[in-house]
């Protein structure tokens, strides 16, 4: 959550700060409810990634997990307001010719990742996912080294 905190005070463009706020919102929602990469990449808001009387969820049916069996888990509910905040103002300016008000579809993906009767691999977005986990974990080794107490010999 750090990340959307940060993108919404220090990003200086639109399309930055909509950019951290989807970046920072994937890496929240991965740390906290982790499935595999290639189902959170085609998760779809309304389908696989739904409002539920005010709770999030993420529901997969049982042919897209591995064991087989529906996976269906509730989203902390402390990534409501960066969830909202990505629907509501970066979404949009992600899609560009959306309107604001359209809730249904590709969940992280900005553009057209394919012809509309071609298949869906979510390449694009697994590539941004794993670019994004690996960047996060050498900032938090790079801080954790920072922090280790210096042995005086």
């Amino acid at each position: 959550m750090t990340l959307v905190v940060e993108a919404e005070k220090f990003a200086r463009y639109d399309l930055a700060r909509a950019r951290g706020v989807r970046n920072g919102l994937m890496v929240a929602l991965l740390a906290l409810c982790p499935i595999r990469l290639k189902n959170f990449a085609g998760l779809e808001i309304g389908s696989s990634f739904k409002e539920v009387d005010g709770s999030w969820w993420i529901a997969l049916p049982g042919h897209l997990t591995k064991s087989r069996r529906p996976d269906e888990r509730r989203v902390p509910a402390l990534l409501n307001r960066c969830i909202e905040l990505y629907l509501e103002q970066s979404q949009p300016l992600l899609l560009g010719s959306r309107p604001p008000t359209m809730r249904f579809g590709p969940t992280f993906r900005s553009v057209r990742m394919r012809p509309a009767d071609g298949p869906s691999n979510g390449s694009a977005t697994l590539s941004r996912i794993r670019s994004l986990a690996d960047y996060t974990t050498a900032m938090f080794e790079s801080s954790f080294r920072k922090r280790q107490p210096r042995n005086a010999h």
